[in-house]
């Protein structure tokens, strides 16, 4: 795997990222990650799982969010709406073939989803993904977003429904079984809706809590199997 680091400047931050590619740089990536929203989410989260994906010949691009990894910026100062800009800012950048593979973690999954009709993607692949109700997109973190969350199944008043349903690509969703942060209504809120989908699936890694790579780095039997399964989707 070759690590070919990127700086873009969107808005007031700097925004650094990579791309991973295998000896394939001369093609643009069509691969696209975005990590959590946690403290230990950065783009490096996507390198577990890139194998599969660059034996496919397909690059991958992932970058850190403002106030994450090398990124500028607070993540307390951040916003879901502030993610969507960068995202769409990193991509529209970088990537100029389509269609595209798009992929989150946790918030990214949400991302993922509230970009996925600016773009031809062709298959999602979201890691213990989030929703959120559509009060909290434009809320500050440090200013009222967790008290929104935490409202009992808030998140059923999310904003990204309407675009899974219209989606008619592929859908990839995988989840730990022992994970203490997605309730499981979320994923099925988001199987259910996709109703166009080409093929669709809820993957479930046994006994994985929601911090699937750092997990399945000590479980490499899992691991294969995961990267079998990705492969399953991005053919």
């Amino acid at each position: 795997m070759i690590i070919n680091p990127f700086i873009i400047k969107v808005g007031a931050e700097t925004l650094t990222g990579t791309i991973l590619d295998n000896g394939n740089f001369c093609a643009p990536p069509r691969f696209v990650f975005l990590h959590g929203g946690g403290d230990y989410s950065i783009k490096e989260r996507i390198y577990d799982f890139a194998e599969p994906i660059l034996k496919k010949k397909i690059n991958i691009l992932t970058f850190d969010f403002s106030g994450h990894g090398e990124s500028t910026g607070e993540i307390k100062e951040s916003s879901l709406k502030k993610r969507v800009i960068e995202a769409k800012e990193v991509i529209n950048q970088f990537v100029i073939e389509s269609p595209i593979i798009l992929s989150g973690a946790s918030m990214g999954g949400y991302i993922a989803l509230k970009i996925l009709k600016s773009y031809n993607v062709k298959t999602v692949i979201l890691f213990g993904p989030a929703l959120y109700d559509a009060k909290a997109y434009d809320v500050r973190f440090d200013q009222g977003f967790t008290q929104i969350i935490r409202e009992p199944e808030s998140w059923r008043n999310t904003d990204v429904l309407e675009t899974l349903e219209n989606f008619e690509g592929n859908l990839l969703i995988v989840i730990g079984e022992k994970d203490e942060v997605i309730p499981p209504g979320v994923i099925q809120l988001i199987y259910t809706h996709a109703k166009k989908a080409r093929k669709k699936e809820i993957y479930t890694i046994p006994n994985c809590p929601h911090k699937i790579n750092t997990w399945i780095a000590d479980y490499p039997s899992e691991l294969v199997k995961l990267h079998n399964k990705i492969t399953e989707y991005i053919e």
